[in-house]
């Protein structure tokens, strides 16, 4: 699988459920459309898969990949590079928040 879109933002995330409802909601909500968000679980054992569905399930931006087995956090980063193609890409954090514009300024 490749996503590929002008602005990819990856976010790893591992048994961070309880923050990742804020982070997706705001990515949501900015005010660039032509980008894709991939949420790499790396195989978390609370409700991260269910939070994703609920918040971004719907939305044809977000994109949900599932680790079969938990793997060093430093190739779980490194695997939203290989399953993405775009001319401008960036790390967020599962819990980062930023402003509605963000990532159009």
């Amino acid at each position: 699988m490749m996503i590929e879109a002008k602005v990819i933002v990856a976010v790893p995330t591992y048994n961070r459920a309880h923050f990742l409802t804020d982070a997706l909601t705001n990515l949501r909500s900015q005010s660039f459309d032509d980008m894709k968000v991939v949420v790499i679980d790396n195989a978390s054992t609370d409700n991260t898969p269910s939070v994703y569905e609920e918040i971004a399930g719907s939305d044809n931006r977000f994109h949900y990949v599932r680790n079969e087995f938990t793997i060093p956090a430093q190739d779980n980063f490194k695997r939203g590079l290989q399953i993405t193609d775009s001319k401008f890409f960036m790390w967020r954090a599962d819990d980062d928040l930023s402003d509605f514009n963000y990532i159009e300024s």
